[in-house]
């Protein structure tokens, strides 16, 4: 995430920060994928929105990217901590099936 935001810099308008955690998944995944947007708060530039989602990780961005009217996904390639449900295989996914452009940001080093 914070690839893109140096990728875009001053062009960067609205910013939404999502994370996915599947349906009937614990409330723990809950809490702690919460507790990881809360992290990011302050981090990011501007005032960024937090999302938390509900679902398959390619289906929930592609829906929230839709209603939200985003002109663009960043997504990661390989999940960390919070972001562990958005791997690999679902960033490709996600590439590969959204009417919003998707642009997939490696891990850095």
């Amino acid at each position: 995430m914070h690839s893109a935001v140096e990728l875009f810099g001053d062009r960067l308008g609205r910013l939404t920060v999502a994370t996915v955690v599947s349906f009937g998944g614990v409330r723990d995944d809950e809490r702690q994928a919460t507790a990881g947007l809360r992290w990011l708060d302050g981090l990011l530039p501007g005032t960024p929105a937090f999302e938390l989602l509900h679902g398959h990780p390619s289906t929930a961005l592609q829906r929230c990217a839709t209603a939200g009217g985003f002109d663009l996904i960043a997504v990661g390639t390989r999940g960390a901590g919070f972001t562990k449900a958005m791997h690999g295989s679902a960033a490709v996914e996600l590439a590969r099936d959204s009417k919003v452009p998707v642009l997939l940001v490696g891990a850095p080093g």
